[in-house]
């Protein structure tokens, strides 16, 4: 499988450098990067290391996923609204006989489900809850590709809903698997425990 994906992750990154968006997809990424990171950074001192560590990977596989969905094809000064924005959504995102499986049968299609299992994971992992995690992948690749099919550069599928959102499927059931096996981290549990205790302990005394 990474045999395929590799081959097909450069194609994709090939034609961002033919159609002149490179440069603003990494810019866009990088930005978003350095926010998420801010974001994990800022996180409360009494949450556990390893939460921090989960909003960052978050951040960093949202920056990822924003930064090569949201940029016009072209760079930024290509951006435009279609005249007839919502005709274009409706139309673009009508499910089709075959979107199920379309992801299989074209280039870009273990791209767009690889895209999302990061986000899937580290998501699920960071609530606990990997329904609720796969459920929001699904609704983030609904709004990019409503996005994108707005656009006068981009185009938006269900086809890709249904790529992305197995993506985040397979991510979010990875981490099921995991939260099954590894111990639950229960520090910031013994702070808030601590952190009663000593309260109570001043108002005795």
């Amino acid at each position: 499988m990474l045999g395929t994906l590799v081959p097909m992750i450069e194609e994709s990154l090939g034609r961002m450098v033919l159609t002149g968006s490179g440069g603003a997809v990494l810019a866009t990424t990088g930005l978003l990067a350095v926010l998420a990171l801010a974001g994990a950074a800022l996180t409360p001192p009494s949450r556990s290391p390893s939460v921090r560590l989960l909003v960052a990977g978050t951040g960093l596989s949202l920056a990822v996923v924003l930064g090569l969905t949201v940029v016009p094809t072209g760079g930024w000064q290509r951006f435009g609204v279609a005249p007839g924005a919502l005709d274009s959504i409706a139309r673009n995102l009508r499910p089709l006989p075959g979107d199920l499986t379309a992801w299989t049968h074209t280039s870009d299609g273990p791209p767009n489900v690889a895209l999302f299992v990061p986000l899937g994971l580290f998501l699920a992992l960071l609530l606990r809850r990997p329904l609720a995690a796969a459920a929001a992948a699904v609704v983030l690749s609904a709004a990019i590709e409503c996005y994108q099919a707005a656009l006068t550069t981009r185009v938006g599928a269900f086809a890709d809903v249904v790529a992305n959102g197995l993506g985040g499927l397979l991510g979010a059931a990875l981490a099921g698997v995991l939260l099954l096996l590894l111990p639950r981290d229960r520090g910031d549990g013994h702070a808030g425990r601590a952190g009663r205790r000593a309260a109570v302990g001043t108002l005795r005394g």
